[in-house]
């Protein structure tokens, strides 16, 4: 295999070429040579806690969200053997999968070590699935679709890559992304995808993006304002009708109080009625009849 190991810094992060990977007995050994004396042990022991700090999932994180997560922070990088495996401690709050990530002796990618694991500590994609939740953004889209992705991965015997976003995103899987996102989406994302059309997770993804960006671009944030104009404009009209209705009201109330008073007496004419004229309290009032 060769020494072309490469050095490495806080986190480990070992970037070894698929070819180097092939003989674990030679990388074991360049490993033990690597940490043979104290200083070294010391130094691979605080990276490990380096990498626990950066891979280690939050209390309340489904273990679906947390392997996205892992995927981007070490993709399939981060080489261990069962040692480093043991020394690096908990990373997924799960005693089983924790358990068994330690038992593979042999140096390989924490990926698939985690992969492994999961596929032992879970019976289906669905227990998976069920760990989801409801969408309200499409950012949060793209989020559950990759855990989509990740699920089918690690239980379909059909699916060749350990990269979540280069999974062939199908229509069952497209299906349940609409199902869990509001329904204002739901129409966009049902002409999205064709049935016949073969996009992987990551193309998918794409779309998802540049219609969150047509959405809340610059259009639909003049749309927005003209939108927003309208709505006071009405809010005004309104308060002026309450306004009109008011006066009306107590125009009517005081024509009531002037025939209440005026009852069983002979009202004198007023020379404003001898010129021809209404008072404005009648006028409303006949207009109010």
């Amino acid at each position: 295999m060769g020494q072309l190991l490469k050095e490495f810094s806080d986190p480990v992060v070992w970037d070894f070429p698929r070819e180097q990977i092939q003989n674990p007995v030679e990388l074991g050994k360049y490993l033990k040579e690597r940490y043979h004396d104290g200083s070294k042990g010391e130094k691979m022991a605080a990276d490990l806690r380096g990498l626990r700090k950066d891979y280690q999932g939050q209390p309340d994180e489904s273990i679906i969200s947390w392997l996205v997560r892992l995927w981007d922070a070490a993709g399939e990088a981060t080489i261990l053997d069962g040692t480093e495996a043991r020394h690096l401690g908990s990373l997924s709050h799960d005693p089983v999968i924790d358990q068994e990530m330690m038992r593979e002796a042999s140096p390989c990618s924490l990926w698939i070590r985690v992969l492994g694991t999961v596929a032992e500590r879970y019976l289906c994609a669905d227990d998976l699935y069920m760990q989801q939740t409801p969408w309200k953004t499409i950012e949060q889209g793209i989020q559950c679709l990759r855990e989509m992705a990740v699920a089918e991965m690690v239980f379909s015997d059909d699916i060749n890559t350990r990269n979540p976003d280069l999974v062939s995103c199908t229509s069952v899987m497209w299906r349940k992304l609409i199902r869990l996102g509001p329904l204002e989406y739901a129409s966009a994302l049902a002409v999205m995808k064709r049935e016949d059309m073969e996009k992987t997770v990551l193309d998918m993804a794409k779309k998802l993006q540049a219609y969150a960006d047509a959405v809340h671009g610059p259009t639909h944030a003049r749309i927005a304002a003209v939108e927003t104009r309208l709505q006071k404009l009405e809010d005004k009209i309104d308060e002026n009708h309450k306004k009109l209705r008011e006066e009306i009201r107590e125009d009517l109330l005081q024509i009531s109080a002037v025939q209440i008073r005026g009852s069983g007496t002979q009202c004198r004419r007023s020379p404003a009625r001898e010129r021809g004229y209404t008072p404005r309290a009648e006028l409303w009032f006949f207009l109010w009849d």
